[in-house]
C-alpha cells in the first residue's frame, strides 16, 4: 500500500507511470482539438446526445491535462527542491501540495463540467428556442 502511494507522490520515478504520461501526450491534441470544436458547436447543447459526448470529451481531456500538469510538476520538483533544501519535511509537504492541488482542480473542473452540461441546461436550451 505504501508503495503504491509513494509511486503518485512521485510519478516521474516509474517507469508505468512514464508510459501513461507519454500515451497521454499523444492524445491531448486530438482531444484538446475534439472538445474545443464541440465547444464552439452552437448544437452541442441542443442536442442531448451531442451534450453527453461533448461531456464525455471534455472529462477526459480534463483528466489528460490534469495528470500531464502533475507529472511535469513533479518533475519539476524533483529537478530543482533538491537544489534549495535537502529537507524530507519540505519534500514532503511540497509533494503533497502538489497532489492536492491537482486533485482539487480536477474536482472543481469536474463540477464546472456536470453543471453545464447538465440535463437541465441542455433541456432549457431545447425548450425556449428562438
Amino acid at each position: 500500500m505504501f508503495i503504491q502511494y509513494y509511486k503518485m507522490l512521485t510519478p516521474d520515478k516509474s517507469t508505468s507511470l512514464l508510459h501513461g504520461y507519454h500515451f497521454g501526450n499523444k492524445l491531448l491534441i486530438p482531444l484538446g482539438l475534439t472538445s474545443y470544436a464541440l465547444s464552439k458547436s452552437k448544437h452541442t447543447l441542443n442536442n442531448p446526445y451531442l451534450a453527453q459526448f461533448g461531456y464525455i470529451v471534455d472529462s477526459y481531456t480534463m483528466l489528460g491535462i490534469a495528470y500531464h500538469s502533475y507529472f511535469s510538476m513533479s518533475s519539476v520538483i524533483t529537478d530543482y527542491l533538491p537544489k534549495l533544501t535537502n529537507s524530507v519535511k519540505v519534500y514532503n509537504i511540497v509533494r503533497y501540495s502538489n497532489l492536492n492541488i491537482h486533485i482539487l482542480s480536477v474536482i472543481g473542473f469536474h463540477n464546472y463540467l456536470s453543471r453545464y452540461y447538465s440535463t437541465s441546461h441542455i433541456l432549457n436550451n431545447y425548450l425556449y428556442l428562438d
